[in-house]
């Protein structure tokens, strides 16, 4: 994969789920980030064989409340080991929206950013766009943006 790539899945070959198991095979990987509107089981199953070795290392975030996000989905992400926060805006009509995925070792980033929710429609079958870009933390402007995902 390039290191900056528009992906339009669903419009062409692209999908996001191999988009999203680029950016956990980063080498020796010291920070993992997933932040999601919505999570189902189905979603962590098909990333279940890249999270099981990363476990210790991500952080997953994710909406609730919201009536998509699924007790299933969250509860297998808790089953695999990765660190799991939940975000309740407490309304129906304000929902926690961002879906990053995001990686990092001591020279490199990747991240991708757009539409793909962690559900099986988000990784394969919907109609989705995000920006995949690999970073070099030796350049000033990446780390920078890296530091504000981080944050």
């Amino acid at each position: 994969m390039p290191s900056q790539k528009i992906l339009l899945q669903g419009i062409t070959r692209d999908n996001h789920l191999t988009a999203v198991k680029q950016v956990l095979s980063i080498p020796n990987p010291e920070a993992i980030l997933i932040s999601t509107a919505f999570v189902n089981e189905r979603g962590i199953l098909l990333l279940e064989d890249s999270l099981l070795p990363l476990a210790d290392k991500t952080t997953i975030i994710a909406g609730i409340r919201n009536g998509l996000t699924s007790a299933q989905g969250l509860k297998k992400i808790i089953s695999i080991g990765c660190k799991t926060y939940v975000v309740d805006t407490g309304s129906r009509i304000v929902i926690f929206h961002p879906k990053i995925y995001f990686s990092k070792n001591a020279n490199e980033a990747r991240i991708l950013i757009g539409s793909a929710n962690l559900t099986t429609g988000g990784l394969n079958s919907n109609i989705e766009a995000s920006i995949y870009m690999e970073l070099d933390l030796d350049d000033s402007d990446s780390s920078a943006l890296v530091e504000q995902v981080e944050n």
